[in-house]
């Protein structure tokens, strides 16, 4: 099952330094102007079902795995399409914002590429 389905639709010029980190913050159209230099922007989508851990995250084809998800994530991601996505594969999240996925980050984002988080395979 689809949980979330969205396109990229813009890359803020300090992404890739977000990137080098394994970091990737997520918002849909209607970022904060003071904060879209460091986002990724995407299409606004409806969060059929929450997220949770052992999940998976598509970015084009490459499979990540969720392995935390924190307290207000799901919240943020259904009412701002907003999240931070860590590449470390911390049991545990850092921050109430934050999913945590497994492996590193491989992928190359640019406008058009697609994010699908899928409900983990039974």
């Amino acid at each position: 099952m689809i949980k979330y389905k969205t396109v990229v639709t813009f890359i803020g010029k300090n992404v890739d330094e977000m990137m080098k980190n394994n970091l990737l913050i997520l918002f849909d159209n209607n970022a904060p102007e003071e904060l879209k230099t460091f986002c990724i922007l995407h299409s606004k989508s409806e969060l059929e079902k929450e997220v949770k851990v052992h999940d998976r995250l598509l970015i084009d084809n490459q499979v990540y795995t969720i392995t935390a998800v924190g307290d207000v994530a799901n919240k943020n991601l259904k009412d701002l399409g907003h999240v931070v996505l860590n590449f470390n594969g911390s049991t545990n999240p850092e921050l109430p914002g934050y999913i945590h996925l497994a492996p590193c980050l491989m992928n190359k984002i640019k406008a058009g590429t697609k994010l699908e988080i899928i409900e983990e395979d039974l």
